[in-house]
C-alpha cells in the first residue's frame, strides 16, 4: 500500500491547469477520519463485520486524498495519509481475525473417527491427487516512482509539441492520443500505466470525464488500484464549467461513479459525486441532467435507507450462509435496490420466495434460445409491475430490457416486433422518471384548435395552412424546460410554440413575420418582429431536424437551438400578451402552431424545473 501511495506522486505535478477543489479536499478528509472513529468504536464493541466495512470505506476515502495530495507534491500530508491507510489495513485485518475466531469458537467440535486402512488394490491409473487449476495471476502493483519518472520523461519528449499546447482542446487532443497509445502497449507496464494516468489527467482538466474514468477502468483491468479513490480524485482535478458536448457525458460518467459507489456502500462518496455532477449540469445549464440528478438523489436515499436495514440479515449470513430468508432479503436489496445483479442473483436462487428461486435459476443456467430468454424478461418485467419502490421497479425493468436485448437478435415475426415495441416503451418509460412525454398526451380530435393535423409514424405533422393551432392538455408547473424536435418538410415560414409564464400565454416563433424573424410575442403589445427579444435570423434553413429548447423560469426565458442560446430574456410575464390568431381554447396549457409550413414533430418532452405540473387527461 505505501507503494501505491509513493507511485502516483509524479503523474500530476508537470501538466497542472485547472484549480483542484480544495473544499471537496477537506470534504473527503473528514470523511475518511470519520469513518476511521467509527470503526474503530465498532471494533472496540466487537462488532466485526461494520468495523470491516467502515475501514474499507475510510480507505478508500484516503487513498482518494492520496492522489490529490501526490499532485499537490504535499509529502509530509501523504506520509499522515499513510499512516492512517496503514491503520485501516490494520483494522480490516484485525476484525476479520477477531471475527473468523468466534465463529472457530462457536463451531461445534466433531471428535474424529479412525478409518480403516484402504485394502482395496490400486488402480492401473490412478487419479491425480487434485484436479490441476489454472490460477487467476495477482495484479501487479503500479510501477514504482523512478521507473515512472523515467517513462514519464521519455514520453514527454516523444510528444513534446503535444504538451507545449495549453488550451482545453488541445489537452483533449493530447488525452485521446495518449489513451490510444497506452491501449496499443504491449509488454511495457509501466508506460502503459504512466500513458492511461497521463491520458485520465488530461481529459479530466479538459472536461472530458468520460474518457478519464475510462482510462482509470482500463488501468484497473491491469494494475491492483482502487479504482473508485481514483475517480474522486479525478473530480477534483476537473473544471466545474465545461461545454455542452462534454457535460452530459461527464454527468452520466459520474452518475455511474455514484452507482459503482453506492455498490461499495460508499454513500458519503457517492453523494460527493453526484454534487460535482449538479455543478458540471448547471454551468452550461441542463435542466434535464439536473432533473436526473435529483431522481438519482433521492433512490440514493431509499438505498441507504434499505441498507441500514439489512444489518441483521447479512450478520446472519456470516454465521450461516445458506439461511434462506437471509439470502431472500439481501439478494433482493442487491438486485432489486442497487443493481448488483451478479452478487444478488446466487442468493435469490437459494432464497425462501419460490418465485424469485425458479427465475433466478433460469437466468443462472444462461439461457440461449430466444423465446428463453423473452421468457425470462418477461418475469422480470412482471416482477417489475408489481413493485411499489420506484428504484426497484426501474432496476427490475431496466433487467428485463437487458433480457430483451438478448432476446432480440434470436427472434422473428410477431415475437419480434412485440419485443422491440416493449423496448421503445422501456427507454421512454426511463426517460420519463424526470420529464413528460407531451406528444403522447396529445389527442387530434379534441386537442386540435385550427387545421387538420396529423399524427405519422409516431411523429405530429402540421397542415400547410395559415394559422394552424394544437393545444397539449398540460398544464405546466411554475418553472420548466420544454424540448420540441422538429424538421421542416414543405413550405418556408413559422413554427411556433406556446408557453406560459407566472399563468400568462405567449409564445416562441421562429421564421415568423416575414420568414426570418425569431423571438417572442407579445411583449408590451409587440410582435416577434418589433420588440426587445427580435433575431433576424432564419432557423429552418433546410430540412434537418432542430432541437428547440424553451427555458421558463421566474425571471428568464431563454430559447435554445441545437445547443446555440438565440434569445435569454430577462422576463416580466406582465408585459407579455397574446393574440386572437394564435389563441388556443385553453389559456392555461402549452401549444404548437406553424403558418403555411409543413413540420414534422418528432419529440415534445416537459422536464419540471419547480412547482407541479398536471395532465388534463
Amino acid at each position: 500500500m505505501k507503494r501505491l501511495l509513493r507511485s502516483v506522486a509524479i503523474l500530476m505535478a508537470p501538466i497542472l491547469v485547472a484549480a483542484q477543489d480544495q473544499s471537496a479536499d477537506n470534504e473527503i478528509l473528514s470523511l475518511g477520519e470519520k469513518l476511521l472513529v467509527q470503526a474503530k468504536s465498532r471494533y472496540e464493541r466487537k462488532d466485526w463485520f461494520e468495523a470491516m466495512e467502515l475501514a474499507e470505506r475510510a480507505r478508500t476515502a484516503f487513498l482518494a486524498l492520496s492522489e490529490l495530495y501526490s499532485s499537490q507534491n504535499r509529502m509530509a500530508d501523504l506520509r499522515k495519509l499513510n499512516e492512517s491507510v496503514t491503520q485501516c489495513n490494520q483494522f480490516i485485518r484485525l476484525a476479520r481475525d477477531a471475527r473468523k475466531a468466534e465463529q472457530d469458537k462457536a463451531a461445534p467440535q466433531i471428535n474424529p473417527v479412525a478409518k480403516k486402512p484402504d485394502q482395496s488394490p490400486p488402480a492401473k491409473n490412478p487419479a491425480p491427487l487434485s484436479d490441476p487449476v489454472t490460477k487467476v495471476p495477482e495484479k501487479p502493483a503500479p510501477p514504482d516512482l523512478e521507473a515512472q519518472e523515467k517513462a514519464l520523461k521519455t514520453i514527454r519528449e516523444v510528444f513534446q509539441a503535444d504538451y507545449a499546447k495549453t488550451s482545453m482542446g488541445d489537452r483533449h487532443a493530447l488525452a485521446r492520443k495518449l489513451l490510444n497509445e497506452a491501449t496499443a502497449t504491449k509488454g511495457d507496464r509501466v508506460s502503459q500505466f504512466v500513458l492511461f494516468r497521463q491520458a485520465s489527467d488530461l481529459a479530466a482538466q479538459a472536461g472530458d470525464l468520460s474518457t478519464a474514468f475510462g482510462a482509470i477502468d482500463a488501468i484497473e483491468r491491469v494494475f491492483a488500484v482502487d479504482a473508485l479513490a481514483l475517480k474522486v480524485a479525478t473530480l477534483s482535478k476537473s473544471p466545474t464549467a465545461t461545454t455542452h458536448e462534454l457535460s452530459t457525458p461527464a454527468v452520466e460518467a459520474c452518475f455511474k461513479v455514484a452507482e459503482f459507489a453506492v455498490r461499495r456502500n460508499h454513500y458519503d462518496l457517492a453523494a460527493l459525486v453526484l454534487r460535482k455532477a449538479d455543478a458540471i449540469s448547471r454551468s452550461p445549464a441542463n435542466v434535464t441532467l439536473q432533473a436526473k440528478l435529483q431522481a438519482r438523489l433521492k433512490e440514493m436515499a431509499e438505498v441507504q435507507l434499505a441498507r441500514e436495514k439489512l444489518t441483521l440479515a447479512e450478520k446472519t449470513l456470516a454465521d450461516k450462509p445458506h439461511d434462506d430468508e437471509a439470502n431472500l432479503q439481501v439478494g433482493k436489496f442487491l438486485c432489486f435496490l442497487k443493481g448488483d445483479w451478479e452478487l444478488g442473483l446466487p442468493m435469490l436462487r437459494i432464497g425462501s420466495d419460490g418465485e424469485l428461486r425458479k427465475i433466478a435459476e433460469t437466468e443462472t443456467a444462461l439461457p440461449t434460445n430466444g423465446e428463453l430468454r423473452v421468457d425470462l424478461a418477461d418475469a422480470w418485467y412482471k416482477l417489475a409491475e408489481r413493485e411499489g419502490s420506484v428504484v426497484a421497479k426501474a432496476n427490475l425493468k431496466e433487467h428485463s430490457r437487458y433480457w430483451y436485448q438478448q432476446a432480440l437478435p434470436g427472434l422473428s415475426g410477431f415475437s419480434k416486433t412485440r419485443v422491440q415495441k416493449l423496448l421503445e416503451d422501456l427507454s421512454e418509460e426511463e426517460k420519463a422518471r424526470w420529464s413528460v412525454n407531451l406528444l403522447k398526451l396529445i389527442d387530434l380530435k379534441k386537442d386540435s384548435v385550427a387545421g387538420e393535423w396529423k399524427i405519422e409514424a409516431d411523429a405530429l405533422l402540421t397542415p400547410a395552412t395559415s394559422f394552424v393551432r394544437l393545444q397539449i392538455p398540460y398544464i405546466p408547473p411554475a418553472e420548466y424546460e420544454l424540448k420540441v424536435v422538429a424538421a421542416r418538410k414543405g413550405g418556408d415560414s413559422a413554427l411556433i410554440v406556446g408557453l406560459i409564464g407566472e399563468g400568462r400565454p405567449f409564445f416562441a416563433a421562429m421564421d415568423g413575420w416575414d420568414k426570418t424573424c425569431t423571438g417572442l410575442q407579445e411583449i408590451d403589445g409587440k410582435g416577434v418582429s418589433g420588440n426587445e427579444t427580435t433575431l433576424k435570423r432564419k432557423v429552418f434553413t433546410d430540412d434537418r431536424p432542430r432541437t428547440i429548447i424553451c427555458t421558463v423560469r421566474k425571471d428568464r426565458t431563454k430559447l435554445i437551438v441545437d445547443g446555440e442560446t438565440l434569445i435569454d430574456w430577462k422576463a416580466d410575464y406582465k408585459r407579455v400578451s397574446q393574440t386572437r390568431e394564435w389563441a388556443v381554447k385553453d389559456k392555461r396549457v402549452l401549444y404548437v402552431a406553424s403558418h403555411d409550413t409543413v413540420f414534422r414533430i418528432t419529440e415534445i418532452w416537459l422536464t419540471p424545473i419547480s412547482g407541479q405540473g398536471q395532465k388534463l387527461r
